[in-house]
């Protein structure tokens, strides 16, 4: 039980580990991998220019394929009932199940999804599915890494505006709100700049 826990702790850091790298570079997504040690465990992050999101212990790197990706925003412009979505069907059965188990994964294909597609019906579906049921499900876990991106990354804090609070805990709940652009949501007019 105690390694589990620590594992969990390790894969948290790492993950803020590659916020804070993320967004120190400027970068978007894609870019040179690169090792950390870690309590003496290499991680390795990698671009999505190679096709993939790394993240994680090199022997099982948490990773995010562009192909994922792609077929979830397909999903999400050719409607449930399309043959599309039934032969891509297999990318939102992916990603719901990382957003039971796998918080890591979820939070690195949100931020893929939203450097890949930023229009209006993906904001709206994955602020109101993974990123509502990442926050739901590992609100705890995830919410330093949660207001560290939005604080840096005005489009993830207009993300979360989109969110509602569904079962979230209170205290995960009002830390979004603290962090989150509702412009644009639910009525609120968006501000011209």
């Amino acid at each position: 039980m105690k390694d589990n826990s620590n594992h969990a702790f390790q894969d948290f850091l790492v993950l803020i580990a590659f916020i804070v790298h993320r967004r120190k570079a400027k970068l978007d997504l894609g870019f040179e991998s690169l090792l950390l040690k870690f309590y003496a465990t290499p991680v390795r992050f990698a671009r999505h220019g190679d096709g993939h999101i790394y993240l994680g212990n090199m022997n099982k790197p948490s990773i995010v394929e562009q192909s994922l990706v792609d077929a979830w925003i397909k999903i999400q412009y050719s409607g449930a009932e399309s043959k599309e979505a039934d032969e891509l069907w297999w990318a939102w059965d992916t990603v719901f199940e990382w957003s039971c188990e796998k918080p890591d994964q979820t939070f690195l294909f949100v931020l893929a999804v939203l450097n890949t597609d930023s229009s209006t019906k993906i904001m709206q579906n994955l602020s109101a599915g993974p990123l509502e049921d990442l926050l739901s499900n590992f609100g705890m876990q995830i919410i330093d890494a949660i207001e560290v991106e939005a604080k840096s990354n005005p489009k993830f804090a207009s993300l979360l505006g989109g969110v509602w609070k569904s079962s979230m805990a209170d205290e995960v709940w009002a830390r979004v709100q603290s962090v989150w652009d509702q412009r644009g949501w639910d009525g609120i007019p968006e501000e011209s700049a």
